[in-house]
């Protein structure tokens, strides 16, 4: 971080100030490149010591992952950027050609794409695979021979050959090892994979060093792991499952297969009682290295058609298993992909009694039985129900005498009603007839109001005196006391003595006041009641506030519900002015 540093006689010395330098890449036996955090940097040797030379042109970024293959192009990996190949000479060594790559030039990706050393050539780490670059076609492509071992499919994050020629490698799913063994002119290569190293190397700085043939050095998340190739003898890696106990889930002792005596018992079918149908497996691989790479699979044949999905647990419990022939199967493997051999146990659930064949005899017997008592039954059902139809019948006659006579009940008063209503609207009409009069009455007397301020205004006599016999005329028409009594008179008959109950049981009230509660109760707007009482749509507003003052209601009570609400003719009581409690709705 803080710079490039020479190591002499376990003496660091500072040899370049500017801070961070990943990595160094000799381009010949005078030069060398090194990658640094803002771009690559040049070391000329000068009597026998390295020194900083200059900045190179073309890069500025990162530059952590750089290798030169054996054809002399220089690659540079940036994981969110692309790659870079450059490709230098002495004539230009501060201002090389620079050639930026990314997913155009048939990468999968712009993002994590790694460049590494293999064999004398450059190869590329990306998220789909390791690809080769054609320096031909100048464009990125897959790599069949790595990828049929470790996968298109992986995202590869280091690739690092040994000093066998062998080629290890770390992708987002496992640690392995492609071991080449060459045969004369073919190679073969065996793919190896280390389930120990998962997970467990630095993520986005994996490190792989061979220190020779035999040992490989990783770095981890908590220092160092060694690997040791050393010859040694060979064991049995079989890989075997067995079962540790088969039993009944209750609360008593119930142990079906203690996993000892003979193997699994697959060539027997334990026979089991019906309530006997609630079974535990337990079972286990003899793997005792690295036990927490075991996985199991399961398979209950005659309740599962197909095998569980891979995992760690080594139980599996089976309840209210139904009658039958059922065969429990359990497999193991590694991480790898090593399988074991199969294990299985068979066993068979008898039915209950009262599925058996006797009880089965028995059913019959009883449905037999059932049969006959349900013939007697309906023969004996059918002489009752022709006696009760019979009966029923001369009922009927009798209901229909008794349901014409009401018939004619009702229809006698169905008579009455409709006279009644007759009366009613016409009553009605008698006093909205009567209501137009008032109208009428009160634009009359607002004529005469005016024509007695012009007759007060103008001095003219002749005028003066057309406009007192057009008030002579006018006042023989004019008698709003009269019409409003007239008009009460008959909307009391109408509406059954509304206003003079609402003097009795509102005795506060005044003389406008009634005259808005008829009003409401005929069911008038407030714009239609304005000009009635001769008053602004405003005034009517405030009348009702007062009125609603008067009457005692709260402030969410409705008044028009409230006056329509109001009993009229012989009805007596008190009203509940709790139930028109809402939104008043002008």
């Amino acid at each position: 971080h803080e710079g490039a540093f020479v190591i002499n006689h376990n003496n660091a010395q500072r040899i370049f100030n500017e801070p961070g330098s990943w990595t160094y890449v000799k381009l010949n036996d005078d030069y060398l490149l090194a990658g640094t955090y803002s771009g690559l940097v040049l070391y000329k040797k000068l009597n026998d010591e390295w020194i900083y030379d200059g900045k190179v042109k073309g890069i500025n970024e990162s530059c952590r992952i750089m290798v030169k293959d054996d054809d002399g192009a220089i690659w540079v990996s940036h994981p969110y950027r692309g790659l870079y190949k450059v490709d230098w000479n002495v004539e230009k060594k501060y201002d090389p050609v620079v050639t930026f790559y990314d997913q155009s030039s048939g990468l999968p990706s712009n993002l994590n794409n790694y460049v590494f050393h293999v064999s004398g050539k450059a190869v590329f780490g990306t998220e789909r695979g390791v690809y080769d670059f054609d320096t031909k076609t100048n464009r990125f492509s897959n790599d069949p021979v790595f990828n049929e071992k470790i996968g298109e499919v992986s995202r590869i994050k280091c690739l690092k050959e040994d000093l066998k020629g062998n080629i290890w490698y770390v992708t987002d799913k496992e640690v392995g090892i492609l071991l080449v063994d060459e045969h004369g002119l073919k190679k073969e290569v065996t793919k190896k994979i280390f389930p120990e190293l998962h997970g467990k190397l630095v993520g986005g700085f994996e490190l792989i060093y061979p220190i020779d043939e035999n040992n490989v050095l990783f770095g981890a998340e908590e220092g160092f792991i060694l690997y040791n190739n050393h010859p040694r003898m060979e064991t049995d890696t079989t890989l075997r499952m067995v079962f540790n106990g088969i039993r009944i889930n209750r609360t008593q002792d119930s142990l079906l297969f203690g996993g000892y005596g003979g193997s699994s018992k697959s060539s027997e079918s334990q026979s089991l009682q019906a309530s006997l149908n609630n079974l535990s497996f337990s079972f286990s691989a003899t793997e005792y290295k690295s036990p927490y790479l075991i996985q199991y699979q399961t398979r209950l044949d005659g309740l599962e058609d197909e095998w569980t999905a891979w995992s760690t647990e080594t139980k599996r419990d089976f309840t209210n298993l139904g009658p039958g022939h059922y065969t429990f199967y359990a497999q193991a493997r590694i991480n790898d992909g090593k399988e074991s051999n199969t294990i299985a146990y068979s066993f068979y659930i008898r039915p209950p009694w009262y599925k058996t064949n006797p009880a089965y005899g028995l059913y019959g017997l009883a449905f037999l039985g059932m049969f006959a008592g349900l013939i007697m039954r309906q023969r004996k059902k059918f002489e009752t129900e022709k006696t009760q139809m019979t009966l029923t019948h001369q009922e009927k006659e009798a209901q229909h005498l008794r349901e014409v006579e009401q018939s004619k009940a009702a229809l006698s008063e169905i008579q009455n009603e409709k006279l009644e209503v007759e009366i009613k609207y016409k009553n009605q009409e008698l006093a909205m007839t009567t209501l137009h009069l008032v109208q009428k009455a009160e634009i009359l007397l607002t004529v005469q109001e005016a024509l007695n301020q012009i007759r007060e205004k103008n001095k003219d006599a002749t005028v003066n005196k057309e406009i007192k016999s057009l008030l002579n005329l006018l006042n023989f028409d004019v008698k709003l006391d009269e019409d409003w009594e007239h008009f009460a008179h008959h909307f009391d008959q109408v509406h059954v003595d509304f206003l003079k109950q609402l003097r009795e049981q509102f005795p506060q009230l005044s003389a406008s006041d009634f005259k808005l509660c008829a009003y409401l109760r005929m069911n008038l707007s407030t714009k239609e009641i304005a000009p009635l009482l001769n008053i602004s749509i405003r005034g009517v507003e405030g009348s009702r506030y007062r009125l609603r003052k008067k009457l005692n209601l709260p402030n969410d009570a409705n008044l028009t519900e409230f006056i329509l609400s109001l009993p009229v003719g012989h009805q007596n009581g008190n009203i509940k002015k709790d139930q028109f409690i809402q939104h008043e709705i002008s």
